[in-house]
């Protein structure tokens, strides 16, 4: 096990009497660090930054700059149930340390709260990585990459507000839905309302899924009263026959939202045809489907001139929009022509 211990020769370890004024990204990790009670009494306070040279021994207490990483390899004997190299905030090791041999050991025993704190404000980066690089065999034991353990919860999700307060920003707006940015398939996020989101590959973007929270994933979503989505008779164009609309149903027709999530996967909308000429039929599809005329379908019919008809219909949005714009088509058949008016009741999850 490495054993780093006190010493007395400081030869050259002392700035000043002043401590260094930190940056901005090493403040936000100083202060997220104290979320979990890591600066107690008894804990690794650093109140100076020593100048040691690469090579030079580790001092406790203090803080060291190096320009190249430090490694330490364990080659000998057996595995440590506590790690080669381990941290402990008290006692040696936790009791639960013969769970699991570790190549490094963080524990939290009597005198901090957390074992193992990692932070990062690169955009890219991540606070803590948990690899297994084994390659699955059959008939063997599937590799993993993280395990959790406890007698209690094994995960507790901090909410962006919690976060932004912990670290101070005091400028950071309610999140509500999945964050802003660019996102992949495979990301796991709760909002401030403690919503819980998956990320799931959708063409050449991704959706989100909601697993959680006061609507979860296949429930039904209703409004008070219908939004307007679309109303050809706005723009004087009739849907004639043979011809496509295309549906946005994230945005009301004056452009406002329309209280469609972007983790909705099908839309509850009404269809209403008005000054229908001849006869014929409207068929609403997903916006990444193709229509077949020679497969036709319909939601909703007129077989003569002046008509007005209705009808309601459940449509999946298509995968292949925006997350931003959750979409359908409307294409026209029979022969006919009519306005349509698109009033979207609610949608499933």
């Amino acid at each position: 096990m490495t054993d780093v211990r006190p010493t007395t020769d400081h030869t050259g370890t002392d700035e000043t009497g002043t401590e260094r004024a930190a940056d901005s990204r090493r403040s936000m990790l100083r202060k997220m660090a104290l979320m979990g009670g890591a600066a107690v009494a008894g804990g690794a306070v650093v109140s100076r930054t020593a100048s040691a040279a690469d090579g030079d021994p580790v001092l406790v207490g203090t803080t060291l700059e190096a320009t190249s990483p430090t490694e330490i390899y364990y080659t000998a004997g057996p595995d440590y149930p506590a790690g080669p190299s381990v941290v402990s905030g008290g006692e040696d090791a936790s009791p639960l340390q013969t769970l699991f041999t570790a190549g490094v050991g963080g524990y939290a025993v009597d005198k901090v709260a957390n074992g193992v704190h990692g932070s990062t404000v690169v955009p890219t980066g991540y606070g803590v990585v948990a690899a297994n690089g084994a390659t699955p065999t059959a008939g063997t034991a599937t590799p993993t990459a993280l395990a959790l353990a406890s007698l209690g919860t094994q995960v507790r999700f901090l909410s962006p507000a919690q976060v932004a307060t912990a670290a101070g920003l005091t400028d950071h707006p309610a999140t509500v839905g999945p964050a802003p940015g660019t996102h992949t398939a495979g990301e796991l996020y709760v909002d401030d309302e403690f919503t819980l989101w998956f990320a799931v590959p959708s063409g050449s973007t991704i959706r989100w899924v909601r697993l959680a929270g006061q609507q979860t994933a296949g429930s039904l979503v209703t409004f008070p009263t219908p939004v307007r989505v679309l109303d050809t008779r706005l723009t004087g164009a009739k849907v004639a026959n043979a011809t496509t609309v295309t549906v946005n149903a994230a945005a009301g027709v004056g452009g406002a939202a329309s209280g469609l999530p972007a983790g909705a996967s099908t839309a509850l909308v009404n269809l209403t045809v008005e000054g229908t000429v001849a006869s014929g039929y409207h068929s609403a599809y997903s916006a990444d489907a193709t229509y077949d005329p020679n497969a036709p379908f319909s939601n909703v019919n007129w077989d003569g001139p002046g008509q007005i008809r209705a009808n309601l219909a459940v449509i999946r949005l298509g995968d292949a929009a925006p997350t931003t714009e959750r979409r359908f088509k409307v294409t026209s058949g029979g022969g006919g022509s009519a306005h349509l008016i698109v009033d979207l009741m609610g949608y499933y999850l």
